[in-house]
């Protein structure tokens, strides 16, 4: 019996332990003009009519009239709601509070701010206790340094981390740079965005959206990391880019906007006008949003189709490294080092007139009007001249080593996936 006795008394203690670690605070009346009760076959109502003003924890909620649910501490909140704690606002036209729950759901449209962050949207929900709001429809959250436009966004108050998926974009209020994907990891405590589901990047010239010197690249995953002085986009998978006439493919690319840079590894290939580069490495340098140099690092093979009207006839060069140089987006020269070797089909008063191949330390190739107008050899061993008789209908036969040549250049992109007013008709509110 004593044994029992001590039993049933801990596990009144237990019991009562409990019930106060899970009671919920109860929602305190401050003011209201006029109180109405009414009485129906489910509960007892009370009206509140007028500058209500209620109060739960730390949470301070006012409105123009409210209803009281008696005895089941829940209000339904109507006119100019406002509700605050600590740092955060939530505003909306009508809520339902429930104090059990500590959760809050605007179903007529609902806005939250909180320091440098502001979410908006036509539907939400905010938990008092778990600081973490759900909204839908139409959603837009702002921080300092972004604006993301989605249909559906959970956000953290307590990291500040918010999660958006359903047709997604992000604009950077500093830079003329947009992402785009199913969904999107905002970070602005690291100030970065991580971008999944075919996860796309518009970087804006400042003439608009679709001009020709406008950069593009899409990939499995993305990251935005907006460092003051170190802005750039890593790009993870089947990654694409595109620029005017200048296409690229690999599995990895960094674009480092500060510096105007692209990095290109892991198998890529780049198209330029006729050209393809292939390397282990290839980087792309920009000055002032025009192409200024393409460097191919390690086992550099470049392929030119000069003759459209035999594609066999295909121009060749390979070496450690392949450097074009550029002068306002116009090809300048291109240069091959290290074990150089060059492969080029001749042409005599617009007829075929063989192949010459020729090896050196250094090959340069002068262009003007898109065209070969000089050759320069450095250390060069004696090349090899074989006429067109010879090599006909066997062009290949005698492609350099290393030969590569791809069909798969990515194609152009449509545009209006990065526009605010778009597939479902976003619209800032103010």
């Amino acid at each position: 019996m004593i044994y029992k006795r001590k039993i049933t008394l801990i596990l009144c203690f237990i019991g009562v332990g409990l019930i106060r670690l899970f009671a919920s605070e109860p929602i305190i009346l401050e003011y209201s003009d006029a109180l109405i009760g009414e009485q129906d076959s489910v509960t007892n109502l009370r009206k509140l009519v007028g500058n209500v003003r209620l109060r739960q924890g730390n949470v301070r909620i006012t409105c123009d009239n409210a209803i009281q649910y008696i005895g089941l501490n829940k209000y339904d909140l109507i006119g100019n709601v406002v509700i605050k704690q600590s740092t955060i606002t939530l505003k909306s036209p009508s809520i339902n509070y429930d104090g059990n729950t500590y959760l809050a759901t605007a179903k007529n449209g609902v806005q939250i701010t909180d320091k440098e962050t502001r979410l908006a949207a036509d539907y939400g929900t905010y938990s008092t206790q778990t600081l973490i709001a759900n909204f839908a429809g139409n959603v837009i959250v702002e921080d300092d340094s972004t604006i993301i436009y989605s249909n559906f966004v959970t956000h953290n108050r307590n990291n500040r981390i918010s999660n958006a998926w359903g047709n997604v974009l992000v604009i950077g209020k500093y830079t003329n740079a947009r992402l785009a994907g199913d969904s999107v990891v905002n970070i602005p405590m690291k100030n970065l965005s991580e971008v999944y589901g075919n996860p796309k990047l518009l970087q804006i010239d400042s003439s608009g959206a679709n001009s020709q010197d406008t950069l593009f690249i899409s990939a499995n995953k993305m990251e935005a990391i907006r460092e003051a002085d170190n802005e750039r986009y890593l790009a993870r998978g089947n990654v694409e880019v595109i620029r005017n006439n200048l296409q690229a493919r690999a599995e990895n690319t960094t674009y480092y906007k500060a510096k105007d840079i692209i990095f290109l590894e892991e198998f890529p290939i780049l198209w330029y006008d006729s050209t393809q580069l292939f390397a282990d490495t290839i980087v792309v340098q920009l000055k002032n949003n025009k192409l200024r140099r393409i460097d191919a690092v390690s086992r550099a093979f470049s392929v030119s189709q000069n003759d459209t009207m035999n594609a066999a006839r295909k121009d060749q060069m390979s070496g450690k490294i392949i450097t074009i140089e550029f002068e306002s987006d116009t090809l300048k020269q291109i240069v091959a080092e290290g074990n150089a070797r060059s492969l080029y089909f001749i042409n005599t008063d617009g007829q075929p007139d063989g192949v010459i191949s020729v090896g050196a330390d250094r090959i340069t190739i002068e262009i003007v009007d898109k065209k070969a107008e000089n050759i320069i050899m450095i250390n060069n061993v004696p090349g090899e001249y074989l006429p067109q008789p010879l090599i006909l209908n066997e062009e290949a036969k005698y492609y350099l080593p290393g030969f590569r040549f791809s069909q798969d250049r990515p194609q152009r992109i449509d545009y209006s996936i990065f526009e605010v007013n778009s597939r479902n008709k976003r619209k800032e509110k103010k």
